[in-house]
Parts: structure tokens; C-alpha cells; sequence
């Protein structure tokens, strides 16, 4: 699905696709907006429409080309409200809270080989954030809205740095 920029407002098609015998609503392929959402805060933490678009636009343009190259890709923090963004103490400004974003790991690459894959990739990302051990051990990616993306490749180690793959 590609959003589409009309008077400078990014407008995106909502479609929810059902699993045939299942009532698991479906962000794409291989991603549920259950997953999509989840939260161990305890708070309510239910996307608006506009959200929901997002959370399937960067399933299927972010989550599921990673899915393609490295397998099994987890989720470990997609969309936030914003009581539950607070709560963990996520950014202000966060793109979690709008549905463009997504804390992902894999049991088959660390998150260095999945930020250097999307580097050498078109994959539309706004950001992509390298959290290393010390800093939890997981990618951030966020689509970006606009295109051509933005391309904002960073890590983080006490502060956010640029990050670039090593030669």
C-alpha cells in the first residue's frame, strides 16, 4: 500500500484484510494489528483510523521486506497511544503514537545486519535507529510519510549519533 500526498496532507487507504476462519484483522501478510498494538502497560492502547492506516502501511512498505530477508521479525513496540507513549517514556514526538513505527528484533540477525540490509535498500524509512546491547539490542524503523523518504540512519549509545555501515 503507498500513502498518497493530497493538498499536503498524507492520506491513506484503510482496508482491513481477514484471515480466512479467523478473526485476526491483518496490518499485511505476515502482521496483525493485535501485535501491531500490544502493550504490557495495562492501558488502553487502541488506534484511531488514521493510526491503523499507518501501522498497515509500514507493515507492508517497512516490516514485511525485512520479514522477507531475515525471517521471523518481532514487534517489540508499534503504535503507542499517547497514555501508554508516557508511560514508558517514549519521546513526545514519537511516530509510535501515529502508527509509523515499529521496535522490531530477529532470532536470525542482529540488529546491526538488519539496519546495514535496510541501509543498502529503497525500503521508505523516515528513521532508523540502532539501540545496541547496552541500549536494549533491538532496530527502530519509521516510515516516512513523504516522499522521496528521508533516509535518517542513527545509533544509540548514551546520545543519538549518525550512524553508517563500516567499511
Amino acid at each position: 500500500m503507498n500513502p498518497f500526498v493530497l493538498g499536503g496532507l498524507a492520506v491513506v487507504l484503510y482496508i482491513a484484510t481477514r484471515t480466512a476462519g479467523s478473526n485476526a484483522y491483518r496490518a499485511s501478510r505476515n502482521f496483525t494489528f493485535a501485535e501491531l498494538q500490544r502493550t504490557s502497560t495495562g492501558l488502553p492502547n487502541n488506534p484511531p483510523p488514521e493510526a491503523k492506516a499507518w501501522l498497515e502501511a509500514t507493515a507492508q512498505e517497512v516490516l514485511e521486506p525485512i520479514r522477507r530477508k531475515f525471517g521471523v521479525i518481532q514487534v517489540t513496540s508499534g503504535y503507542r497511544s499517547q497514555e501508554v507513549n508516557t508511560r514508558i517514556g517514549g519521546s513526545p514526538t514519537s511516530q509510535h503514537m501515529l502508527g509509523q513505527a515499529a521496535d522490531i528484533v530477529s532470532p536470525n540477525a542482529t540488529p546491526y545486519e538488519i539496519v546495514n540490509w535496510i541501509y543498502s535498500t529503497s525500503i521508505p524509512v523516515r528513521q532508523v535507529i540502532l539501540y545496541p546491547p547496552s541500549e536494549g539490542n533491538f532496530v527502530h524503523v519509521a516510515i516516512d510519510p513523504n516522499r522521496p523518504a528521508k533516509r535518517q540512519f542513527l545509533q544509540k549509545n548514551g546520545a543519538f549519533a549518525e550512524w553508517r555501515p563500516s567499511s
